[in-house]
């Protein structure tokens, strides 16, 4: 019967709480007020457990999901600091070297290797970046492009580049 009442909470006052319940058969069919308190007040409290048990089941979760968290950057970090790691480097290579160090054995392996994954996507960006960089800063300093570049003048110089023939075959997408 009290379990059907959703106005009822942990601080729920039997007092207050008659008006919501008197009607109902089932509080009827229970002869003594007495009882019918007691009864109130042992669901009350049931409620109050169940609310402080889920509570801390959440509060345990946030603190697994912030632990996770910082492991998960301190691996991060971790690959950083290891100057054997290559865009080139491939996980079955530096798996065995990378796994001991406290900071791997903390993740499992889905997660180191999808880390590993992530930094390594971002090391070949940044060494594409590099290498665009350095095109330009040959190109300057060869005298084919300058201040004012006519594209047309630019273009023929650079038509038989990897990059431009790349771009310039590319029909199906911006």
């Amino acid at each position: 019967m009290l379990e059907d009442c959703k106005e009822l909470s942990p601080s729920s006052r039997w007092s207050k709480s008659i008006s919501i319940v008197e009607h109902d058969k089932r509080f009827k069919a229970v002869e003594r007020a007495k009882d019918r308190e007691d009864l109130f007040e042992d669901y009350v409290e049931e409620l109050e457990k169940k609310v402080k048990l889920l509570l801390q089941n959440f509060l345990e979760h946030a603190k697994a999901l912030e632990e996770q968290k910082c492991n998960r950057v301190e691996y991060l970090e971790f690959l950083k600091s290891c100057d054997f790691i290559k865009a080139s480097s491939q996980w079955r290579k530096v798996q065995d070297r990378l796994e001991t160090d406290e900071r791997c054995s903390r993740l499992e392996k889905i997660d180191r290797l999808e880390i590993f994954q992530k930094y390594i996507r971002d090391l070949e960006s940044e060494e594409e970046e590099q290498r665009k960089l350095r095109m330009m800063e040959e190109h300057v300093a060869a005298g084919i492009l300058n201040a004012k570049p006519n594209w047309r003048d630019y273009c023929i110089k650079i038509k038989d580049f990897a990059a431009y023939l790349a771009i310039s075959s590319n029909t199906s997408g911006s």
